[in-house]
């Protein structure tokens, strides 16, 4: 899992810097589309990075025989698995 969440920043940290460099000021439609998809994987890279914070934060709550404190983790899961899909 932690492998995951660094290729995860490394395609982030990429698509940062190419959104940076590149110029898009260029009134051709395919510039436009490069900046949008660009800015959507982007967003959707982010979202993905929260997610897998949030659900390595509350694994970590609680112990083997108290599970109270991990319940809500049902839900992040449920979550990462529409995202894969």
């Amino acid at each position: 899992m932690c492998t995951q969440i660094i290729r995860v920043v490394v395609r982030l940290l990429t698509l940062a810097i190419v959104r940076g460099v590149v110029n898009f000021k260029a009134d051709h439609e395919c510039t436009s589309d490069l900046r949008n998809l660009i800015l959507g994987h982007l967003v959707i890279l982010s979202v993905c990075i929260v997610l897998e914070a949030a659900i390595a934060f509350i694994s970590t709550r609680g112990s083997i025989l108290i599970q109270a404190p991990r319940a809500s983790i049902e839900y992040l899961l449920y979550i990462r698995a529409g995202e894969k899909t």
